[in-house]
This record gives C-alpha cells, sequence and structure tokens, in this order.
C-alpha cells in the first residue's frame, strides 16, 4: 500500500494599505477628472467603499477599482474618508483623502506698456493660480484701432509689435473661464 502525502503551500499576505497621496491631485470645474487611489496587499476581490463625507455632485468611486472619477460645476473641497476590504475582511484599511475643485485664474496683475515700433513679450503663465496645471493660454480678444496684431502662445507669453496704441485684452485659460487685462 501507497502512503498518501498531502502537499500545503504557506504564504505570508501583505497587509492591505491605502498609499499616498491623502492630498489628492486638484480637480477643476467642467473638466473631466479621473485618478486612481493606490492600494497595495490583501486579496481579490477589493471593495473601495465611501465611509464618510459627500462625494462631489458629478463624481464617483468605482467600488471595484477605487477610481474616483467624474466632472463637476462646483468649486469647493471635500474630505473623503474611503474604507478598503478583501476577501478576507480581517483588517480593513481607512483612509482620509482630501479633494479640492477650484478654478484656474489669472490674477489679473497690470502688464508693462507696449511701446510702437518694438516687439513687446510678456509671459503670464506665473500670474495663472488653481486648477491643474499645466495651464493651456489662448488669446479670445482684443480692441484694437491701430492694425496691431498680438498672439498669446499656449505657454502663456503674449507677443506682437504694436503699430499703434490699443487697449483691451482677454485672454482664456482653456478649457472653461477668461479674465482680462
Amino acid at each position: 500500500m501507497c502512503p498518501i502525502v498531502q502537499a500545503s503551500t504557506l504564504f505570508q499576505l501583505s497587509p492591505l494599505t491605502l498609499l499616498p497621496p491623502f492630498v489628492l491631485p486638484n480637480a477643476a470645474p467642467g473638466v473631466p477628472y479621473s485618478y486612481q487611489l493606490p492600494y497595495s496587499g490583501g486579496v481579490a476581490p477589493r471593495t473601495f467603499t465611501l465611509i464618510s463625507g459627500s462625494m462631489p455632485i458629478g463624481f464617483t468611486l468605482n467600488s471595484s477599482t477605487g477610481l474616483l472619477s467624474g466632472t463637476t460645476a462646483t468649486v469647493q473641497t471635500v474630505l473623503l474618508t474611503i474604507q478598503l476590504t478583501d476577501a478576507i475582511n480581517d483588517l480593513p484599511a481607512t483612509q482620509n483623502y482630501l479633494l479640492t475643485i477650484t478654478s484656474v485664474m489669472l490674477t489679473g496683475e497690470t502688464l508693462p506698456n507696449a511701446t510702437v515700433g518694438v516687439l513687446y513679450q510678456q509671459n503670464i503663465s506665473g500670474q495663472a493660480t488653481g486648477g491643474t496645471p499645466p495651464y493651456t493660454f489662448s488669446l479670445v480678444s482684443y480692441v484694437s484701432g491701430s492694425g496691431n496684431v498680438w498672439t498669446v502662445s499656449a505657454a502663456g507669453v503674449i507677443s506682437g509689435t504694436p503699430v499703434g496704441a490699443s487697449t483691451g485684452f482677454v485672454f482664456g485659460q482653456s478649457p472653461f473661464g477668461t479674465t482680462g487685462f
């Protein structure tokens, strides 16, 4: 008669952990947002649950993957408490996350005057705040009775050689809102 041999495998599970950053990348009103909450350890399937706080209107948390996504029109800061459980569910991981939804704004500082007949270049990218960089700039409109031609690069550099006096620039920040100088 043959002896019966039973094989067994011993393995150690790594603890279920929600990983940083706990201050999430900023979102912007009207712009689709998507962020995968990082984690490690545990045994599949895993479940992500909002246990405290209110999700911004238009946002969802995928309970199977931990993907936080959506689009909202509201500027706000929310504190979300997320719990992650796994198939064993012995020691769930819980973490607070801070999400800020903020608009892009130009500070509206006065630009230096241009001189007729002299190339003018001014970088306004340092005047942008809020939202999520990198920013994209565009010239929405300007008033010129003198035939001046101005350009604004996507990086925020205004340039042109004025041939006469003009005022009234209006700049746009893609994809929402405008600020004038």
